[in-house]
């Protein structure tokens, strides 16, 4: 099981995570993107503006035939696209015995605010990750220019 969490300093943080997911489906990987409910819309339209030479394939939770795009964006885990990876921007963290159950290969933990309270609860997920048995947890922060370095 691999844990990831990414930390947005310098960019975007939506151009950011486009070209995060992008990467992720270009590598046959099938996603689950939870978000809060009132959050749905708005990350769907993101992704479908996503740039004017690409589109990343998506649906909500919502809508119908998801087992035939790579990525679900729900406000709870969605199993219909059969994802391998989460990659979780809300603050409550998901457990092991239900990325175990469910198959997950890797889960992408999303800090994309300074503020406190959401770096305190980053570091809570980090910790309670960081006490798992057979666990890889790395850590990428962006550089001045956007680039992903692993710390």
């Amino acid at each position: 099981m691999n844990i990831k969490f990414y930390h947005f300093f310098n960019q975007n943080f939506e151009k950011g995570l486009i070209g995060l997911l992008s990467k992720i489906v270009e590598q046959d990987n099938n996603v689950c993107i939870i978000v809060d409910q009132d959050k749905i819309d708005y990350y769907d339209s993101k992704l479908w503006s996503a740039t004017t030479f690409s589109f990343l394939p998506h649906l909500t939770e919502n809508d119908q035939r998801l087992e035939q795009v790579p990525v679900i964006i729900a406000s709870n885990y969605n199993d219909k696209n059969k994802p391998n990876v989460i990659v979780n921007i809300k603050s409550e963290l998901i457990s092991f015995d239900f990325l175990t159950d469910n198959n997950i290969d890797m889960l992408i933990e999303i800090i994309y605010s300074s503020d406190t309270d959401h770096i305190n609860i980053s570091r809570k997920k980090w910790k309670y990750y960081n006490e798992g048995n057979n666990i890889e947890i790395d850590y990428f922060k962006q550089d001045k220019n956007g680039k992903w370095n692993k710390s």
